[in-house]
């Protein structure tokens, strides 16, 4: 029986922008960049997507630390893996969410995907073969899948409710 233990990682880096480029293109990533002077003066805005999706002025750096906090768990999952005979086991916790932007722009609240960063990371970093990714919320993570959905090296996993019942997809 093996035990588990809960390690909660404080210090972190922010995603840096080649990470989040890997996963959304760099129209987007710079276009919101430069949004959030708009947002230094007009306080809240809508950032154009698929989907609502607001800023302040903060949005840019959280949502960069949020893909960051991802990429650390690989980081120590992977570190792990090198100490021991039992394969370590992550788990990330990150908001803002991610998993409704889309490669192009934001959607649902989502600015950038944050699992899908680490995921990526995983293998462009670590040489990670296969990565599996179970996506746990009661709407489809439509833009992780949109991400890897011609990737065969990704296996995505989404539970989420349909009219009153749980549906799975596996992939997409």
């Amino acid at each position: 029986h093996r035990g588990s233990q809960v390690l909660e990682i404080q210090n972190f880096y922010p995603a840096s922008l080649d990470d989040v480029a890997r996963v959304h293109s760099r129209t987007y990533i710079t276009g919101l960049e430069k949004a959030m002077s708009k947002a230094l003066d007009e306080g809240l805005i809508f950032i154009e997507g698929t989907g609502p999706t607001y800023a302040t002025q903060t949005t840019f750096a959280e949502s960069l630390l949020s893909a960051g906090a991802g990429i650390t768990l690989v980081d120590s999952v992977v570190a792990a893996s090198k100490l021991g005979l039992s394969p370590p086991l992550g788990f990330a916790l990150i908001r803002p969410p991610g998993h409704h932007a889309v490669p192009e722009g934001p959607m649902g609240f989502c600015v950038f995907g944050n699992i899908a960063v680490a995921a990526r990371y995983a293998q462009c970093q670590h040489g990670l073969k296969r990565v599996m990714i179970i996506d746990f919320d009661v709407h489809h993570g439509n833009g992780t899948c949109d991400a890897f959905y011609d990737d065969p090296d990704i296996f995505f996993l989404s539970t989420h409710q349909v009219y009153q019942t749980i549906t799975l997809h596996t992939h997409c």
